[in-house]
Parts: C-alpha cells; sequence; structure tokens
C-alpha cells in the first residue's frame, strides 16, 4: 500500500465526522441506554463504525499501550527518582510478582517455607512456564521475561477485544481500562492477570462462532493459568445447551447430544486439562494433587459462605485506599467484588449466560474464601472488561467523562503499589 495511502486512511480513521447517538423520545432512550441498542453489534451485525480489519485496531490499540506504558513509567520514575528501566520493572514486581520471579528461575518448592507455611504451588504453571520459555530464547533475566510475557499478552488482548467490540468507541474504552484504568498495572508486570484476560477473551470469541475444537484448546490453557479457568467448561456448557434448546430439542435429550457431538465432546473433555496435569503433576512432585488448594490456608483463606463474608467486609475496613502504609482495606476489596457481581448481573439481562456464569463463578469461589485480592480478580474478567466499555461508549458523554477519570484514578494507585500497599495485592 502507497505512503499516501495510509496517511489518508489515517486521516480519515481519526478524524472523521461524529455520528449523532441516542437521539431518541425518552422512553426509547430509556430503553436504548439500558441495551445499549445500536452501540453493541451482535455476532451476526456488520461493524457499524468500526472496522475489525487488522491496521484500524492497530491504529487504537498500539497508541493507547504505548502511551500508557510512558505513563506508568513517568509516574514511577517521578516516585522514586529513578527512571532506569531496572527501577521501572523492579517496581512494578509486588507480592505475588515475586513468587512468579522465583518459580521462572527455579520450578516449584519441595517443602513449604518454615516461617509461615506458604508455597509457590498455589500459582498455576502456564504463565512462568512461557516466561521461561522468553527468558531461554533471549537470555533475559527472570523479571524481565515476566514483564515481556505479560505486555504481550496485554497487547495481543487489545487485538482479541477488536474482533469482538467492533466498535471504535468501545474499542478505546476498552484499551483505556486495560492499559490505563485503575490497578491497570496488573497488565504490566509479573501476574497472570494478563494472559488470563487473554485467554478468556480468546476463548468466549471462537466460542460466540462455536468452534468447539479451538475453544477446547484454550480453554486448557487457560486452566493451566489460574484455577478457575477450568469454570469455561461450564461457559462451553452453556452455550451447548442453548443451541440445543434453540432447535427446539428438550433438556432432557441434551446429554445424549453432547455425547452424539464430537467436538463438543472434545471440548468439554479438553478444557480442564490444563488443571488435571498439574494436578498429576503435584501428585508426582508432593504426593498431593490438590496442594494447589490445600496450601492456601498460609494465606489466610478457608472455606466459608460467600455472602457472609462480602457483607462483613463492606461493613468494616478502612475506606482510605491504605493511606496509612501497609494497612489492610477489606471494604475496597469487598466493594470491587460487588462491582463484579453488578456488572455480572447486568450480563445476565442482557441473556449473556456463558459469561455471566463465568464470570460469577470466578468471583464466588475465591470470595467464599477470603475478600483479599477482590480488586485484581474483578479486574482480570475479560466479560466484565467487555461490558464496562460497550457501557461507557454508550453515549459521547460517559466516554467524554470517564476515561480521563479512569487514567487520573491509577496514579494514587500507582503510588501506593510501589509503596507496597497491602490491601491492593
Amino acid at each position: 500500500m502507497a505512503s499516501t495511502d495510509i496517511k489518508n486512511r489515517v486521516q480519515r480513521f481519526y478524524f472523521k465526522k461524529d455520528r449523532p447517538v441516542l437521539f431518541a423520545p425518552p422512553l426509547r432512550a430509556i430503553r436504548d441506554i439500558l441495551l445499549i441498542q445500536g452501540r453493541l453489534p451482535g455476532p451476526s451485525q456488520r461493524p457499524s463504525d468500526f472496522s475489525h480489519h487488522t491496521i484500524n485496531a492497530a491504529l487504537i490499540v498500539l497508541p493507547l499501550f504505548i502511551l500508557s506504558r510512558i505513563f506508568m513509567y513517568a509516574v514511577l520514575g517521578i516516585q522514586a527518582n529513578d527512571f532506569s528501566s531496572h527501577s521501572f520493572i523492579t517496581n512494578l514486581c509486588r507480592w505475588d510478582c515475586v513468587w512468579y520471579l522465583g518459580m521462572t528461575g527455579g520450578g516449584y518448592q519441595v517443602m513449604p517455607n518454615a516461617i509461615n507455611g506458604q508455597a509457590n504451588w498455589a500459582f498455576f504453571p502456564l504463565y512462568p512456564l512461557i516466561a521461561g520459555i522468553i527468558r531461554s530464547a533471549f537470555s533475559l533475566s527472570a523479571l524481565t521475561a515476566l514483564t515481556v510475557a505479560s505486555n504481550a499478552a496485554a497487547l495481543a488482548t487489545g487485538f482479541v477485544a477488536a474482533k469482538i467490540l467492533r466498535n471504535r468507541d468501545a474499542l478505546i474504552a476498552f484499551c483505556v481500562l486495560l492499559y490505563f484504568g485503575p490497578l491497570s498495572f496488573y497488565f504490566a508486570t509479573g501476574y497472570t492477570e494478563s494472559l488470563f484476560v487473554l485467554l478468556t477473551l480468546a476463548c468466549f470469541h471462537v466460542l460466540s462462532k462455536r468452534r468447539y475444537v479451538a475453544v477446547g484448546l484454550l480453554a486448557a490453557l487457560l486452566s493451566a493459568t489460574r484455577a478457575v479457568g477450568v469454570m469455561m467448561t461450564v461457559a462451553i456448557l452453556i452455550a451447548a445447551l442453548q443451541d440445543h434448546l434453540k432447535e427446539g430439542r428438550s433438556i432432557q435429550s441434551f446429554p445424549r447430544a453432547v455425547l452424539q457431538n464430537p467436538q463438543i465432546f472434545f471440548a468439554l473433555a479438553t478444557a480442564p486439562l490444563g488443571l488435571f496435569v498439574y494436578m498429576g503433576y503435584l501428585y508426582l512432585h508432593l504426593g498431593d494433587a490438590l496442594a494447589f488448594s490445600h496450601v492456601q490456608w498460609a494465606w489466610f483463606r478457608q472455606p466459608g459462605f460467600p455472602l457472609k463474608i462480602l457483607l462483613e467486609a463492606l461493613s468494616t475496613g478502612d475506606l482510605g485506599l491504605f493511606l496509612r502504609d501497609g494497612a489492610f482495606s477489606a471494604r475496597w476489596s469487598a466493594l470491587w467484588a460487588t462491582l463484579a457481581l453488578i456488572l455480572t448481573g447486568y450480563l445476565v439481562i442482557l441473556r449473556r449466560f456463558p459469561e455471566a456464569v463465568f464470570s460469577f463463578l470466578a468471583i464466588i469461589i475465591p470470595l467464599s474464601t477470603h475478600i483479599m485480592s477482590m480488586p485484581r480478580y474483578a479486574i482480570g474478567l475479560a466479560p466484565l472488561l467487555i461490558i464496562a466499555s460497550q457501557l461507557i461508549a454508550s453515549h459521547k458523554l460517559s466516554m467524554r467523562i470517564s476515561l480521563p477519570a479512569l487514567i487520573l484514578s491509577n496514579i494514587p494507585l500507582l503510588v501506593l503499589w510501589q509503596s507496597k500497599a497491602v490491601g491492593l495485592a
């Protein structure tokens, strides 16, 4: 393509005239806002205002990704008074990142820590395995490899989101949430969130096209990334059941239909393989296939009733966002869990049941043991990032207000993260 054609295409893409949104009588406007009608093209609809062509996606995803990393670099550099790249990636590596750092270089422990009983068996293998491959292939340090793996997954997530959203404003909102928004540093450092969001988004994208073999293979990787990834099996089952019922068949005949459909059966059998392989490794390595679960007590996680845990956290704790050094805010975590459950409920209203059930289980399962880490569990759920970006993009005014607010809100959180505020972990 000639350079003049590319220049004209970029100008048309970035400077095209805005289209009116939601001009309707009051009752219709309320309905349109609730259902985001006309702004959320379904699988069978043509994109109204954003082409899914890769070059158009790149014009949004790449600049926002690069600017976000410059933004984080500047904030952390000013805070630390050190603008070296080593200082940047080191100041981002906090808490669980340190565990993955040890795993990338040394694998899994045989014995737990003598002081607190903690062990790296709690952390699933796919992310440190990918980082280890990058480390060996390019002769990088373990921390650099973890950072590269996380950022590469975050960048790829933007392109997958473009295929799902197919709407320019929604993609911009998604990228701002993922790259600039509150707690977005989880997608820039040694945590599984980037990989988990990427694989989840890819799973739901191919599932929407009913490519069951592909979703089964992707779900297997997802279940090797985090324990709740195995819940993609339930989402696959619900999608298959929806199709079964739409064909006018009874629910009683569904089990037989699954067994007679080799692609669906393959997806359901393959999806939990990541978890099963890790369990097999733990059994051979430690003699305990459920060591990843049994070691959770060392982080004060014990089975409980999730609603009781949530309500207790909402009624206690400090809402002062960790202004006291090292203070843990149960209420802060509970607010994120509540927001996640509200967005999950909205997915139900939209009848997006596979995404809703997956998101619900991914929140409720860890919530049934403790309130901690709920912020990153919520921000790391791809269906919720998608629906949040669609809500933001549903009106120009919400775009103008929400996006700057999201970016600014991450500044104090970045500073607190650098200072090792416990409640953000």
